[in-house]
């Protein structure tokens, strides 16, 4: 008779559902609403094309890589200081090397 009892309280708790439930978080997404020109609009469009990618998968791509991208503490200073060259960004090694060979001149005196 013990053995029976035994056996129904094991089916018994095999049967039973646990009475906590399991939490779904549930991820939750932003609606944005983009006015592009036309002329932006095509150009988009012909690039999600040569990636093979739908224009919303190719704006989303690019704004994931855009954020998880490390801030650039130089890029604040971007536009912000002025030169009497304008042409330093491609013409910079031309002028670290004026500056060296002045600096020999200068030191040999």
């Amino acid at each position: 008779m013990n053995r029976n009892v035994g056996l129904i309280i094991s089916a018994i708790s095999v049967k039973i559902k646990p009475l906590i439930t399991p939490i779904i978080l549930i991820k939750m997404t932003r609606k944005i609403n983009l006015e592009l020109s036309d002329d932006l609009s095509q150009r988009l469009e012909s690039k999600a094309q040569i990636i093979n990618l739908s224009l919303e998968a190719m704006i989303l791509k690019s704004l994931e890589d855009l954020a998880t991208q490390p801030d650039d503490p130089i890029a604040a200073l971007i536009g912000t200081l002025s030169a009497e060259n304008n042409d330093i960004a491609s013409r910079h090694d031309d002028y670290i090397g004026e500056a060296i060979y002045s600096r020999e001149l200068s030191s040999e005196k």
